[in-house]
């Protein structure tokens, strides 16, 4: 796909979405951290949500895809996330927050990328078990001054939180040649099971 001469990459990711009282917040923290002008990560992408991704995909079967999926999360209960630190990547002018790892967490990421392996065709996919490291990203495209900036910003108005992954989809991520997402679409969603525990 051209976009004015540059050449866009299509991926997948299957990402997990928090219930909508989490997801306004932090929707509403992205659109302050762009009016401040530290970062528009979260408004550059129209239609942008707050997510953990749990798989990424290249060349795949999306119809076949799209069918397992469906079976698989048909039975999947809602999972609690502790989000308690906020950090960076190494060589990433981005930030993060980070839930804690908790058994049904890993559980949630093991199990599907158990089920899916076939898919999992890229070694250095930073999604796969033993590599994964969950995590939301706050904002994004930093540079030295605004990382600096977002950092004492998120400090003193992030605070610890518990939510629930209550939704996992399936959107086609397009990327320039530069690696920034130009555009998502969500192709497959579900909602997941309320816990009756």
């Amino acid at each position: 796909m051209n976009r004015g001469g540059s050449r866009v990459r299509k991926e997948y990711a299957l990402l997990a979405y928090f219930d909508h009282e989490t997801e306004t917040k932090l929707k509403q923290f992205w659109v302050k951290l762009n009016e401040l002008g530290i970062s528009d990560y979260g408004v550059a992408v129209k239609d942008r949500r707050p997510h953990v991704t749990l798989a990424d995909y290249q060349a795949i079967n999306v119809e076949e895809l799209l069918v397992m999926l469906n079976d698989y999360f048909h039975q999947q209960v809602e999972v609690p996330i502790h989000f308690h630190s906020l950090g960076a990547f190494l060589g990433q002018k981005m930030l993060y927050i980070a839930p804690t790892m908790t058994k049904s967490l890993l559980d949630l990421h093991g199990n599907f990328h158990e089920q899916f392996k076939s898919f999992d065709r890229n070694p250095n996919s930073y999604y796969l078990p033993q590599r994964w490291v969950p995590h939301c990203t706050i904002c994004g495209r930093l540079n030295e001054v605004t990382f600096l900036q977002a950092f004492e910003y998120c400090q003193r108005n992030i605070v610890n939180f518990q939510t629930r992954i209550t939704e996992v989809g399936l959107v086609e991520v397009y990327f320039d040649d530069e690696g920034n997402i130009v555009k998502d679409k969500l192709i497959f969603s579900k909602n997941l099971q309320a816990d009756k525990a």
